[in-house]
């Protein structure tokens, strides 16, 4: 069920174990003809720690939530600004809600809407909230998309070249690399002795797949040495050290790596190609159109800001 919550961002609804009532009826700003009560706000703070408690542990949670965390209130406001727009433009969000809904059921395989209120009354959500919640994120979208369409339908093919041609490291593949090794591990015994036998052999013209199989350890000893294809930022920072410059059938040194000893074959490789305008104009397209809608969204609220009352409290 927690997918059900972030898909609808709702993750942040958690019940205060103490002083509900005051926290209720406190207020930490007025938006419009609306208000944020600091029950609102500490039930999202409860559940944004929540969410990023997913992602992060120990100090690195706590540091992100604290950086996060300055910015929730202003987030709260900007949603109360969009709410209230959507009530000026008349617009419903009723008309959408139940198509949201049976998504959110088929994402998370449940068959009806009384299973979809068991599950989020397991996360201690009652049913009502959460459609509230939800009608109001409908509502904020629907008032950013009457003024998005108009902004990112006309992007003309210029543009998206001139884009194209500004980022094409965005769209050119990194190398790729298919290798062969032999690994001796560090607790081997004679382990010097054995990294020379190999290279003997090697130097004696065997095939790389043939000593692997026969000298290196497991796990590499049972695949005859494959140890497999890699993009660039995929692979041990260690290894690729010494692997990225070997030629199609070179051979490296001996790699000192925390886990043993490896030697390496550049068995094939890939080298970094940048994708014809034509096979990504349609990514090239979306990047543009997602650019402009981040910065329509963060131009329209200031303007809401600017034309709206808000008054904000002390949290003291």
């Amino acid at each position: 069920m927690k997918h059900v919550l972030r898909t609808t961002l709702f993750i942040l609804f958690c019940i205060p174990l103490l002083g509900a009532e005051e926290l209720v009826n406190k207020v930490v700003a007025v938006v419009n003809d609306e208000i944020v009560t600091l029950y609102e706000l500490k039930t999202r703070e409860r559940g944004l720690y929540a969410a990023m408690s997913q992602k992060f542990k120990g100090k690195e949670l706590d540091d992100e939530y604290a950086k996060a965390k300055k910015s929730l209130l202003d987030a709260m406001i900007n949603e109360k600004l969009l709410s209230s727009k959507g009530r000026e433009l008349n617009l419903d969000p009723n008309e959408r809600f139940g198509v949201y809904v049976e998504n959110i059921k088929k994402e998370n395989n449940l068959k009806s809407d009384g299973e979809l209120k068991q599950a989020l009354e397991a996360e201690g959500i009652k049913f009502d909230d959460w459609k509230k919640m939800l009608l109001a994120q409908i509502l904020q979208q629907m008032v950013l998309e009457k003024g998005i369409q108009e902004k990112v339908s006309k992007i003309e093919n210029a543009e998206q070249t001139e884009y194209y041609e500004e980022h094409k490291e965005d769209f050119t593949s990194p190398p790729e690399y298919d290798l062969l090794a032999i690994y001796v591990g560090k607790t081997t015994e004679k382990a010097e002795e054995k990294k020379a036998e190999i290279d003997k052999e090697l130097a004696g013209g065997k095939e790389f797949t043939q000593v692997a199989g026969q000298l290196s350890e497991e796990p590499l000893k049972s695949k005859n040495g494959e140890l497999g294809n890699f993009k660039k930022e995929d692979l041990d920072p260690i290894l690729l050290k010494d692997v990225a410059e070997l030629a199609v059938g070179s051979v490296s040194g001996w790699i000192d790596h925390k886990e043993g000893w490896f030697k390496v074959k550049m068995k094939a490789k890939k080298e970094p190609h940048l994708a014809p305008f034509k096979e990504v104009q349609e990514r090239v397209y979306n990047t543009i159109a997602n650019l402009r809608q981040e910065a329509y969204m963060r131009n329209y609220v200031e303007q809401l800001k600017k034309e709206g009352h808000i008054k904000v409290y002390s949290l003291e």
